[in-house]
């Protein structure tokens, strides 16, 4: 089987491949920690059909990491449940006591979070985070 590969390193986080074949197309998110790549998680393109059919036949494809609960605790803290099971408790504040913008230091502001395609965000993409970053609980 031939497929085509497009990869896209500078035009958003995270790094990840695009790959084309007879009409599917699926993307391939490159996971970096600490500058190693510590896995490759395999998804489907929004109105594409999956290369997923294809490639179960060399084994199973793994899904993107996505955010599937996202719950407001406290002050800048937020529970988050992952597609893998795992939650992890994020503190934002020393994250929004380094930035020069304000908007989000307002905590009724701050609970305005959504989950949108799997991440978490505030507005119109005025705040939103690497999932691997949040998935480690470092912002």
């Amino acid at each position: 089987m031939n497929i085509l590969e497009s990869p896209y390193t500078n035009e958003h986080e995270p790094i990840h491949v695009h790959g084309r074949h007879a009409g599917r197309e699926s993307r391939a998110e490159i996971i970096v920690q600490n500058g190693q790549v510590v896995g490759v998680q395999i998804g489907d393109v929004a109105a594409k059909r999956p290369l997923e059919d294809e490639m179960n036949s060399i084994g199973s494809t793994p899904k993107f990491l996505e955010i599937t609960e996202a719950e407001y605790l406290s002050e800048y803290k937020i529970r988050l449940r992952f597609s893998d099971g795992k939650v992890r408790v994020v503190d934002f504040g020393p994250f929004l006591a380094n930035q020069d913008t304000t908007d989000y230091r307002d905590l009724e502001r701050f609970k305005s979070f959504r989950i949108e395609d799997g991440d978490l965000m505030w507005g119109d993409f005025r705040m939103i985070f690497p999932i691997i970053d949040l998935y480690n609980g470092q912002v």
